[in-house]
Order: structure tokens, then C-alpha cells, then sequence
């Protein structure tokens, strides 16, 4: 049972790339920025039900209340991405390497992603400058602050670098947890992309399975007043760690893969 479901959501999965393919190709130089997220969101959507999860959110209307919001969050899996988009529409950041990717690249690339390399020092001011435009447009950017992703049952510490665009902007940090759980609350980290891991053998990891959950998980704006990068991206860190030990069960400190972490924050 498990091989067919794999085999028809394979099928699925090349007919919702196709169709946004033609979508983007057809409509995206032609309609405004309000109907090109209506798209995004609905496709985000309909891939949803085809790699067949189910997603839960909380508090999301806080932050989509208006535009031009900063959001950083933990990293499981490139299904992080349609979690956040069937939501709402918003700019990513991504590593170089998503651009080479067969098909999705391309896609990622036409609705306006930011490609960083890692490492480079030029190329994340150059990002920021993009996320400060994005943000004076009223837009939405999304950072991804491990610099990797994981297994989900933890986090790596935070790179700061990119939290100069909220002290720059004065733009307030909103913290956001991806949790993919079992039946019993756990995470599935079948659901994780992480490691050495193929994108093909991420897909034979999550299309087989009967039926997923994610869950979101909007927590409490950063103001940025009289703070330095380094102190929102500890407070913004501390915030997903603590989420994400709470719905396991341990210690804050447990959570985080690598030392250099702080679980002590403020508002």
C-alpha cells in the first residue's frame, strides 16, 4: 500500500510542478503583486493535499495583519516553504544551491527568491539591502537563521548576520516554528530533508505516508529597539527553542543541536 501511494503521489507531484510551471510561465508577467500571492498560496495549497499533509496554524493573524514583517524561523524540510506560503505569499532566503535544483529551482527563482551563498560576506549585504527593499514595499521576507536544516527534533544555533536588516529597518523579528509531529506529538523526521539526503529520497521518505500533520507556530514579535543583531537573533532563537522543547517535553537546552546557544530571553 505504502509503494502505491508513493507511485500516485509521484504522478501528483510532477502534474502540481507542471501546473505551476505554466502559471508562472502564462500569468506572472502579467498580474499584479496581489493576485501573483493569490496563485502562490492557492498552489502552496493544492501541493499540500497532494504530498498529503494537513496543517495546523497559530498566530499567524498577528503577523499578517499588515505588510512589510521580518520572520525568522527553524528549518526541517523544503516543505517548510508551501507550510508558510499556503498561509500567506512571502520572499525567501535560500541558499544558491535551491536555484540548481531540476524544476523547483526555476520555480523558486520566478517568485522572487533571494539566492545567498553561504559564507560570503559580500553576498549576505547584498541580501540585506533585497530584504530592506522587500520591507519598505510592504512585503514579507523569511529567513532561515541555521544556515541548514534538521531533523526536526532540534535546532542549530543561530547565525546573526542577516538580523541587521531588522536593526537597519527598525523592523520588529517574528519568530516562527515548523513542527512536523506523529500521531503521539513527537516528530516525524521522516518529514526532515537534512544532511546528505537526496531530494529524491526526501520524496520516498514523505509520499508514502498515509497522512502527515505540520504545524505553525507564530510566537511573539522582537522588538528591535536597543538591540544589536546578535541579542535578536539569541531572543528569536531562545523563542523557537523553547516552543519546540515544550511540544517535546524536555529542556530548552536539549533542543539545540550545537553548543553556543541562549535560553534566557526578553522581550
Amino acid at each position: 500500500m505504502r509503494r502505491l501511494r508513493l507511485i500516485v503521489r509521484l504522478f501528483g507531484v510532477a502534474a502540481i510542478l507542471l501546473w505551476g510551471c505554466f502559471q508562472v510561465a502564462l500569468f506572472f508577467g502579467r498580474e499584479d503583486k496581489a493576485k501573483r500571492q493569490w496563485r502562490i498560496r492557492r498552489w502552496s495549497r493544492q501541493c499540500m493535499r497532494i504530498f498529503g499533509i494537513r496543517l495546523t496554524v497559530h498566530g499567524s493573524e498577528r503577523f499578517f495583519a499588515e505588510g512589510g514583517q521580518f520572520m525568522v524561523g527553524n528549518h526541517v524540510s523544503w516543505l517548510d516553504i508551501f507550510l508558510i506560503n499556503s498561509v500567506q505569499a512571502v520572499r525567501f532566503v535560500a541558499k544558491q544551491e535551491v536555484r540548481d535544483w531540476p524544476v523547483i529551482g526555476w520555480l523558486v527563482a520566478r517568485v522572487d527568491t533571494v539566492f545567498i551563498k553561504r559564507g560570503s560576506r559580500q553576498s549576505s549585504q547584498q541580501v540585506m539591502e533585497v530584504l530592506l527593499q522587500i520591507l519598505a514595499e510592504k512585503d514579507y521576507a523569511v529567513v532561515f537563521p541555521e544556515g541548514t536544516s534538521t531533523d526536526g527534533t532540534g535546532i542549530k544555533p543561530f547565525k546573526s548576520g542577516l538580523f541587521d536588516t531588522a536593526v537597519v529597518g527598525n523592523q520588529a523579528v517574528w519568530p516562527v516554528l515548523s513542527y512536523y509531529p506523529n500521531a503521539d506529538g513527537s516528530p516525524n523526521i521522516n518529514m526532515a530533508y537534512y544532511g546528505e539526503m537526496s531530494l529524491w529520497q526526501s520524496f520516498c521518505r514523505i509520499l508514502p505516508q498515509r497522512g502527515s500533520e505540520a504545524v505553525l507556530y507564530f510566537l511573539e514579535p522582537i522588538a528591535p529597539q536597543g538591540k544589536t543583531r546578535q541579542e535578536l537573533c539569541a531572543v528569536a532563537q531562545a523563542q523557537i527553542a523553547a516552543k519546540l522543547a515544550e511540544l517535546r517535553g524536555v529542556p530548552p537546552e536539549s533542543v539545540v543541536a550545537e553548543k553556543g546557544a541562549v535560553f534566557e530571553h526578553t522581550a
